[in-house]
């Protein structure tokens, strides 16, 4: 595995080293091949090669574990760097695609062909009033030798980047003549991974308008492959003019094992992004869908007061005959209401944006219609199309987990 260059700051972070390494920051990522070979795969749906629950194969390695973990096997993973500590007050971000070499990591490739990025650590803590970002185009993994807390806030963003194919939110169609006879851009579907997204809607006024985009299609998942959420699709132009809404980002992908316990009191947030506003006669965009959080643990608490989100993001509204529209909003994560468009601009006319899907409604909500009713002739965007749900994931090798906060949507908890 080729060395990845750290490009971001760490602020108010600790990593103790085992005994067994160096603390004088030469440290470099574990398990690479030898002579630039290629990254490790791992066979997951190959059987444990310990006998009983165990991962270990009874030679005695320090990083086998006493049970069977999804997506990773501990026995391949180089040393753990030691207890990775976020303190209060202080803020850590990762990128998937720049882990830096002072950090135990292996870049594997699933079983349909995508690759995510594993963590090894002794312990994990997040600390309440710290936070910490893992964005970039990989799902992560961080697995903790022993146990793992998350009191603090904990995010996870794919943007752009997630490998969606059929699951992205399309783009809406820009109108094809000019706006004193065209109408708008259609609106983009929404991006899809937990549950569908919507379509966006049309254009308005006569021939010519934008066609609305189609919406993304859901994926039967149980986190294994460990997938992110997708982009809601752009709006349309209003004949190559304006800049029209862009599609909200999806949620990243993470999962949090430990081979003891893992408690959660914090803010895990996977949410969908909402759409950006579009400007006069454009269309807006496609909501984000939800990302995935999959937490694994001998023993697993969601503690009440701890919310585990990933919600979908809301479309942005068609911009109006000659005003912009209102941006798409994330979810507030309470598990009673998704994501809505925001409504700081009067518009009239442009299509409403779909809502976000959530715990009840995992679908991303449907986009308003763009009014042909406009005073001054001019045409109007579609709204773009709500974001749908991702995936949560609450697992315990045996028993049933522990969860007493605001989980959503709901997981699945085999």
């Amino acid at each position: 595995m080729k060395h990845l260059v750290w490009l971001v700051a760490i602020v108010g972070c600790s990593f103790r080293p085992s005994p067994a390494q160096s603390i004088d920051g030469a440290m470099t990522l574990g398990g690479d091949a030898p002579n630039g070979g290629p990254d490790a795969f791992v066979d997951l749906d190959a059987p444990a090669s310990g006998s009983g629950s165990g991962s270990g194969s009874g030679s005695g390695n320090p990083n086998c574990w006493t049970w069977t973990p999804t997506n990773f096997d501990p026995c391949q993973l180089p040393p753990a760097i030691g207890a990775m500590t976020i303190a209060s007050g202080n803020t850590q971000a990762i990128d998937s695609d720049n882990i830096p070499s002072s950090i135990a990591s292996e870049k594997l490739v699933q079983k349909d062909g995508s690759s995510l990025v594993v963590v090894h650590v002794t312990s994990f803590s997040l600390a309440a009033s710290a936070a910490l970002a893992v964005t970039g185009s990989m799902p992560i993994v961080i697995a903790s030798d022993t146990t793992a807390s998350i009191d603090g806030t904990l995010t996870a963003s794919a943007g752009a980047n997630a490998s969606c194919g059929g699951r992205g939110g399309a783009a809406g169609q820009p109108s094809t003549v000019s706006s004193t006879g065209g109408g708008g851009g259609g609106g983009a579907g929404g991006g899809a991974n937990g549950g569908d997204g919507t379509d966006g809607t049309d254009g308005s006024h006569g021939s010519g308008h934008g066609a609305h985009g189609s919406h993304g299609n859901s994926l039967a998942s149980t986190l294994s492959p460990l997938v992110a959420g997708c982009a809601g699709g752009n709006g349309g132009s209003s004949n190559g003019a304006g800049t029209p809404g862009a599609g909200g980002g999806g949620g990243g992908g993470v999962q949090l094992d430990a081979q003891q316990t893992l408690e959660a009191s914090g803010f895990i947030d996977a949410r969908g992004e909402g759409a950006a506003a579009a400007d006069a006669e454009t269309g807006g965009g496609g909501g984000g869908a939800g990302g995935a959080i999959f937490f694994e643990a001998s023993a697993v608490s969601v503690q009440s007061g701890a919310r585990v989100c990933a919600d979908g993001g809301a479309g942005s509204q068609g911009g109006g005959s000659s005003n912009a529209g209102n941006a798409g909003g994330t979810s507030a994560c309470n598990a009673t209401s998704g994501a809505q468009q925001a409504n700081t601009i009067i518009d009239m006319y442009g299509g409403t944006g779909g809502n976000g899907g959530f715990r009840t409604t995992p679908q991303g909500g449907g986009a308003g219609t763009a009014s042909n009713a406009s005073p001054d002739g001019f045409g109007a965007g579609g709204g773009g199309g709500g974001g749908a749900v991702g995936w949560i994931r609450i697992r315990q090798p045996s028993g049933a987990p522990t969860i007493n906060g605001t989980v959503t949507p709901t997981p699945s908890t085999n």
